[in-house]
């Protein structure tokens, strides 16, 4: 991995290429922290009709495989959906999409998202709103559709972290950054369907009330398919601002596809227990 970021640095590479990006992945260690006071997260999960079906799957894989104690589980959903999922799931705490985000960031995100990607960039905001909300010291943030399948320490008591790295690259969501952060961009992309946010972090990056997120949203190009990201924006600045509080960590991620209703945990462990997280979708 150093001699990479080194090649790519002397020839001033954006892009290395894919097979060495997963091999980086991959070859990182599952599980860096060793620590036995452990801090408490909160784990949080931005979700919509389409994802209840399996969402117990996403909650129990959290529960068995976040290594911190967990604070509280929240579930975030349009307000409409409130009601059925805090039924659904009365241990959880239910959050409405409407209410974490407030009328400011709705309006922008109205007048500049095009209708058919809004959803996505909402629930993009949602995440770091959550993180910046929170009582306790950081939020695991996993992407409704994304089930956790093997134990690991995500903070230490010294307020390291882990952060995994994907084998993906998307210039678009590179150059958003370049706008919103400066600098020079990290030839490796954070996009990992679940993510620790520390809360401090996140206010450093779009201070303390959440006032840069909407500069955040407005130097987006909505004229790309996936213009922005939020993992991959507080992966860069992890890296360029507190590189001494990161443990890099293998990704490790399969996309699959599941039958609703029709699969549990340990059918899910036994197909694909080689793996550190599976993903309920499939690019193919």
């Amino acid at each position: 991995m150093k001699v990479s970021l080194t090649i790519a640095e002397m020839f001033n590479l954006q892009e290395l290429p894919y097979r060495l990006r997963e091999a980086i992945s991959l070859t990182l260690p599952g599980n860096p922290l060793l620590d036995k006071k452990l801090p408490i997260i909160d784990i949080a999960i931005v979700c919509h009709q389409k994802d209840f079906s399996n969402l117990h799957l996403v909650i129990e894989g959290a529960r068995s495989n976040v290594t911190n104690p967990i604070g509280k589980i929240l579930l975030v959903t349009p307000e409409l959906l409130s009601a059925k999922l805090q039924s659904q799931f009365p241990d959880c705490l239910v959050l409405t999409d409407e209410s974490v985000l407030g009328v400011d960031l709705i309006k922008v995100i109205n007048e500049l998202v095009p209708l058919q990607r809004r959803g996505w960039i909402i629930q993009q905001v949602i995440k770091f709103r959550i993180a910046l909300m929170s009582d306790e010291i950081a939020s695991l943030i996993i992407d409704a559709d994304t089930i956790l399948l093997q134990p690991r320490i995500w903070l230490d008591s010294n307020g390291n972290q882990i952060l995994c790295i994907s084998d993906s690259w998307h210039l678009p969501m590179k150059n958003h950054q370049r706008k919103v952060l400066g600098g020079r961009n990290y030839p490796l992309m954070f996009v990992t369907h679940h993510q620790l946010m520390k809360r401090d972090s996140v206010r450093e990056i779009f201070g303390a009330g959440g006032e840069g997120l909407l500069e955040w949203l407005e130097l987006g190009d909505y004229t790309e398919v996936s213009a922005i990201s939020e993992y991959d924006t507080y992966g860069e600045w992890m890296v360029a601002n507190r590189p001494e509080q990161i443990k890099f960590a293998k990704w490790n991620n399969f996309s699959i596809k599941l039958s609703p209703h029709e699969s549990s945990m340990e059918q899910i462990l036994y197909k694909n227990s080689r793996y550190h997280s599976i993903s309920n979708h499939s690019y193919l």
